[in-house]
């Protein structure tokens, strides 16, 4: 089934990765991250078989999947959930991906990443932090 073909697609990325100078890898993860900020999920499966990591960094400190929820890209959230991307990760502010894009107001991040399992406090948080941006945006 899928969990076949999720394993699988790991299998033949750690491979890619084992093959690439640190130069190439940093350069690949940077192709990912901006390829993920845009929405661009062709390029973000393509790269991660090159090798890029879905769970890269930017220099920012936040993970390609942070910034692919904060712009609400669905598509990029699940294919990055799908090449391995903890969505659990936390970028330099401490947030999860779901916290960003329940903050952001971004609904197809959050509907994206709901379909994934998340730590009850992450979840509980970015509700939180939703419903706080909703009544500052209310009552000003």
């Amino acid at each position: 089934g899928l969990a076949a073909v999720d394993a699988g697609c790991a299998t033949v990325h750690a491979v890619n990765r084992s093959r690439l100078t640190a130069v190439e890898l940093k350069n690949l993860d940077e192709q990912l991250i901006t390829a993920a900020t845009e929405g661009d999920v062709v390029a973000t499966k393509r790269l991660a078989a090159e090798g890029a990591s879905p769970n890269a960094k930017g220099d920012t400190g936040e993970p390609a999947l942070y910034e692919a929820a904060y712009r609400g890209h669905a598509g990029a959230v699940s294919a990055l959930v799908r090449l391995g991307a903890d969505p659990d990760a936390r970028g330099d502010r401490g947030w999860t991906a779901l916290m960003q894009a329940a903050h952001n107001g971004t609904v197809d991040g959050v509907s994206a990443l709901s379909d994934y399992d998340h730590g009850w406090h992450a979840g509980q948080a970015a509700l939180v932090l939703l419903s706080l941006d909703t009544v500052c945006d209310v009552y000003g």
